[in-house]
This record gives C-alpha cells, sequence and structure tokens, in this order.
C-alpha cells in the first residue's frame, strides 16, 4: 500500500504542472491584448487663436464626453487638448462647440473626424465687428 501511495503522488505533481504549463499558454494571448490596449493612444485637439482682436480669448471647448474650461487662448497661442477618457460617441463627425470672450460672447460650433494617436486642428482666423472686418473662420485640419 505504501508503494501505492509515493507512486500517486508523483503522478498529481505532474498533473499540477501540466495544468499550471496549459494555464500560462492559454493566458499569453490575453496578456499580449492588454499589451496593446495599454499601449493605445488617444487623439488630441489642438486649439489655435489666430483672431485678430486681442480681446478674443477662447474659453472654452466641448465634446461628446469632454468639457475643457475654463481656458484662456489668447490670440497668438495655442493649446493641445487630449482626448484620453475614450471617444463615447465614435470618432467620425463629431460636434465641437467652442466658445470665444470678449464684448459679446461668441459661440462657434464645427465637425471634427478624429482618429487614435492624431491630432486635429481648430484655427481661429480673422476679426469680428471691427469696421473693414470680413468676420472669422474656423479652420478644421
Amino acid at each position: 500500500m505504501e508503494i501505492l501511495k509515493t507512486f500517486t503522488i508523483p503522478a498529481t505533481k505532474n498533473g499540477l504542472f501540466w495544468i499550471i504549463a496549459l494555464g500560462i499558454i492559454l493566458m499569453c494571448p490575453a496578456c499580449q491584448d492588454d499589451i496593446n490596449l495599454a499601449t493605445t493612444t488617444h487623439p488630441f485637439l489642438e486649439i489655435i487663436n489666430e483672431m485678430d482682436d486681442e480681446d478674443r480669448a477662447i474659453v472654452s471647448v466641448s465634446l461628446v464626453g469632454y468639457e475643457f474650461e475654463p481656458l484662456s487662448i489668447l490670440p497668438g497661442n495655442s493649446q493641445t487638448l487630449k482626448l484620453d477618457k475614450g471617444m463615447p460617441a465614435g470618432y467620425d463627425n463629431i460636434f465641437v462647440r467652442t466658445q470665444l470672450s470678449g464684448p459679446q460672447i461668441i459661440i462657434r460650433n464645427v465637425y471634427v473626424d478624429f482618429a487614435d494617436g492624431e491630432t486635429r486642428t481648430l484655427t481661429f482666423k480673422g476679426c469680428f465687428g471691427a469696421s473693414g472686418c470680413e468676420g472669422y473662420t474656423v479652420e478644421v485640419e
């Protein structure tokens, strides 16, 4: 009877070894997925203020899942915003709302297509309300 016990114990240890080895092999694809998720980058949104009016700061930017305020992007300056909380509405045709300060609050809405790891740029140009002013534009790049 003692021979049987001696024979059974090594078989159990050997079986345990193979179960652990099989578990490690099966987990490797899952580990690789975690590594890929960790290296995934997020989209960015750069806001450039090239307005001619010195009192026209960009004070807020919002899109689905994000509110960037208070901002103070003065003419001649820019700021890059990291969209690292995911894109709940997807990446295409995303509604972006911007607000400029000044004597009159200006709200400008544009649609932007995003992609992971890439920066989309909104450039505000022109002037508002001054004589000879043809208005302002927002270029999406």
